[in-house]
């Protein structure tokens, strides 16, 4: 999608968030891509969504906005509908196109429910894009398998289109292996079995999360910190300083990184009452 861009317009800014997907910016630049950011998360763990449009506010026609479309990473925070019909509605008065990341369907409310913010943007725009992962929701991380597409509303674009696309993919990677794409197609074909065992996965992380978050609360932290029950996916990040992160590590032997974003799905519910207990410590330095 990156290459896709930068063939058919390579003076196109890219808006990413921040903080966001560590790999959007690297994946951008590395195709020669202008890359510029917007707020995401405020002090508070919600939405900066007023600061967010501030900065967008300096985006031209023909930029791009990329959007994580649930289970924001690294944040876990993800827009209401309200907020995705906002975000619509900018990118049509900007003639900003949507760029939308899918990597962690399923793993916020529902599959269903984790594309209606995509599927909004979708019917309001006459131009997008749209990557898709299996890495997580089909446990096909090593395989790298997904799909990109482009969604136009013009149909006389889209043999043009295609031949763009299988241009870059030939001069990218050629062929991709069958493997990934076998097994996700067998799924789709047949989903009852794969969507129970992906609710599973879905219950376990927002189990963690009410328990982390019910930890914090018992011993008195403070409200930011409680954010993490009410946020999705994989993903938070801890409201603390990166010396804090630090002793986290050396004192406690927890590891996250420095800006404070832990793997929620990385932790057990043993190990609970000790990540608790840990920043409570820190904090009350």
């Amino acid at each position: 999608m990156a290459d896709f861009i930068a063939t058919l317009s390579p003076d196109s800014t890219i808006w990413i968030s921040d903080p966001g997907y560590i790999n959007h910016r690297p994946l951008m630049e590395g195709a020669g891509l202008t890359v510029d950011t917007y707020p995401w998360q405020n002090k508070n763990g919600q939405l900066d969504i007023d600061a967010c449009f501030a900065a967008l506010e300096k985006a031209k026609e023909g930029d791009v906005l990329l959007l994580h479309a649930c289970c924001h990473n690294p944040t876990g925070i993800d827009p209401s509908l309200e907020q995705w019909q906002i975000f619509s509605d900018k990118c049509k008065q900007k003639n900003i196109v949507p760029f939308i990341d899918m990597a962690y369907q399923g793993f916020g409310d529902d599959p269903d429910a984790d594309a209606a913010g995509l599927r909004l943007m979708i019917e309001d725009a006459d131009f997008a894009f749209i990557a898709a992962s299996c890495s997580k929701n089909m446990g096909l991380y090593n395989e790298r398998t997904g799909i990109a597409t482009v969604m136009t509303t013009n149909h006389e674009r889209h043999a043009d289109i295609q031949t763009l696309l299988e241009t870059i993919t030939r001069a990218n990677y050629s062929m991709p292996p069958n493997h990934g794409a076998a097994v996700a197609s067998y799924l789709l074909d047949s989903p009852d079995a794969w969507l129970v065992e992906l609710a599973s996965y879905r219950d376990r992380v927002d189990t963690i999360r009410q328990a982390l978050g019910a930890a914090l609360k018992d011993r008195g932290a403070p409200a930011e910190f409680l954010d993490i029950s009410q946020q999705k996916g994989m993903f938070s990040l801890l409201p603390l300083t990166e010396n804090q992160m630090l002793i986290l590590q050396d004192e406690f032997a927890i590891y996250g990184m420095p800006n404070g974003r832990i793997n929620i799905a990385g932790l057990k519910m043993t190990e609970i009452p000790q990540l608790a207990g840990a920043i409570i410590s820190i904090i009350s330095r």
